[in-house]
């Protein structure tokens, strides 16, 4: 019987974006071999207790419908080295996931977008 009161959580309860941060070091991203780069990303959860994982997305566009890649990192990770192109623009976003189905808003990255130039 459930608690006199009690109600079940939203999705977005459960795992509400609880000042959510991700930053791309834009000055940091640097080439690796030829026309590869690599960015480093970095990301704060403001909150003591981990989501289940975050979900990264990048794409070329500021829609997320060109280029799109997802990539899934643990609930205690807070950091991810991406190889980019050259000459290239990139969008990053991140969101929280918990272990039921929930998941925070998405939060773009900063800066937003980031631009990888040949040197």
């Amino acid at each position: 019987m459930p608690l006199e009161g009690y109600r079940s959580p939203t999705k977005q309860e459960r795992c509400p974006n609880r000042s959510l941060l991700l930053l791309v070091d834009n000055d940091a991203v640097a080439p690796a071999n030829g026309n590869k780069f690599t960015a480093p990303l970095n990301w704060d959860w403001a909150s003591l207790v981990n989501p289940a994982n975050f979900t990264i997305q990048r794409a070329n566009n500021a829609t997320f419908t060109t280029g799109l890649s997802s990539f899934t990192a643990a609930g205690a990770v807070r950091s991810l080295t991406q190889n980019v192109s050259s000459n290239t623009t990139y969008y990053y976003r991140i969101r929280a996931n918990d272990t039921i189905g929930g998941s925070s808003a998405w939060v773009n990255a900063l800066p937003f977008p980031i631009r990888t130039i040949i040197p």
